[in-house]
């Protein structure tokens, strides 16, 4: 039986989906990728390499031929915070919060994380 206080992960629209994790780019230049749930680092790394070749156009993640797994892992993270798809704001479709926002009672949500 389910752990009934576990939240339901979040499914936003869009995110590009690569090795059974969907990833979804986040601020304005990219500079964070985040996928909800906490996935093993080394699958979240190769689905955030696949995005970074596919979509990007780059060779991997660092933009950098010779970037190896040791010069990402550091910056990837398994953390929790709160999805919010309730915003004032037309020109984003959804927002992630690290500190619990004001007035929110619900649980945070897992998340992993590149941030540089």
């Amino acid at each position: 039986m389910p752990d009934q206080t576990t939240p339901a992960l979040p499914n936003p629209p869009g995110g590009h989906t690569a090795y059974g994790i969907t990833v979804h780019e986040i601020g304005e230049d990219g500079e964070c990728i985040v996928a909800f749930g906490h996935h093993n680092p080394r699958r979240f790394f190769a689905a955030c390499n696949h995005l970074a070749r596919t979509v990007w156009g780059w060779p991997n993640l660092g933009d950098d031929r010779d970037a190896t797994w040791a010069d990402t892992e550091a910056v990837i993270f398994q953390v929790d915070g709160w999805f919010d798809d309730r915003l004032e704001n037309p020109d984003w479709e959804w927002e992630l919060h690290q500190v619990r926002p004001a007035g929110r009672a619900d649980e945070p949500v897992p998340i992993t994380m590149w941030n540089v």
